[in-house]
């Protein structure tokens, strides 16, 4: 099966790259890593096993028809059985990383970056790869999402979530599973954080290879031996859907 991944340079999309690399020719054939740049641990990865295309700008749709052209030729006439849109931006309310900054705090040009980051570029990914995702077996297309803490991400991952229910409905009589995947809090950019990088991306991982048709347009959490019930924290990865 092949598989493309976005935003895969660094953190969870490299981390979904690696894993999934490293898995079987016979479960895993190619891996595409679509960034805006590569990375040492990105070019270190195999490349008999990922293709790492790079464009300028995800949400430019001339620019996405590249790399919808560099993926089918190596597809060789296959289709791309699964697409995970990672690729996403956080930027602090007002350029502070304080809690007490409000909405009031949010300018409208940092709103209007988010919103292309978070959202543009899962439409124009989504769209353009769309041909070659119905020409594949799978036909699974997941958003990986959460809360975040500063207001432009929040909202902007509120309009990704009903971007996902848009395609859901659109693509559900051909047999897709459109979804969201929160992968939890990951050691990524914060220490204290729950879970180690590999430990939520394999989770992750799980729900993409268990997931079919009839977890379409569902938001699902990732499950967690031990974190089903936390008792010590807010957070809680027992794998069951998220009400949306």
């Amino acid at each position: 099966m092949s598989y493309l991944v976005t935003g895969a340079n660094s953190g969870i999309g490299l981390e979904l790259v690696t894993q999934l690399s490293a898995l079987p020719t016979s479960k895993v054939t190619r891996v595409f890593a679509l960034v805006r740049r590569s990375s040492e641990a990105l070019d270190a990865l195999p490349s008999d096993r990922v293709t790492t295309i790079i464009i300028s700008n995800l949400a430019d749709a001339a620019e996405v028809s590249k790399a919808v052209a560099s993926a089918t030729e190596k597809l060789d006439g296959k289709g791309l059985d699964v697409l995970i849109n990672n690729a996403g931006a956080m930027e602090p309310t007002g350029g502070k990383f304080e809690p007490t900054q409000k909405t009031q705090d949010m300018s409208a040009q940092e709103l209007m970056s988010t919103l292309e980051s978070n959202v543009a570029t899962s439409l124009v990914v989504t769209s353009s790869f769309l041909p070659l995702l119905k020409q594949g077996k799978q036909k699974k297309i997941f958003n990986i999402t959460t809360c975040g803490a500063f207001h432009a991400y929040k909202i902007s991952k509120a309009a990704m979530n009903m971007l996902n229910q848009q395609f859901a409905g659109e693509l559900e009589a051909e047999g897709f599973c459109v979804a969201l995947i929160t992968p939890g809090w990951l050691k990524s950019r914060h220490p204290q954080a729950d879970l180690e990088v590999s430990v939520g991306v394999k989770a992750v991982l799980d729900i993409v290879f268990g997931a079919g048709p009839e977890q379409n347009g569902k938001f699902l959490n990732i499950r967690v031996a031990g974190w089903e019930e936390n008792t010590k924290g807010p957070n809680k990865y027992d794998g069951k859907e998220i009400p949306w």
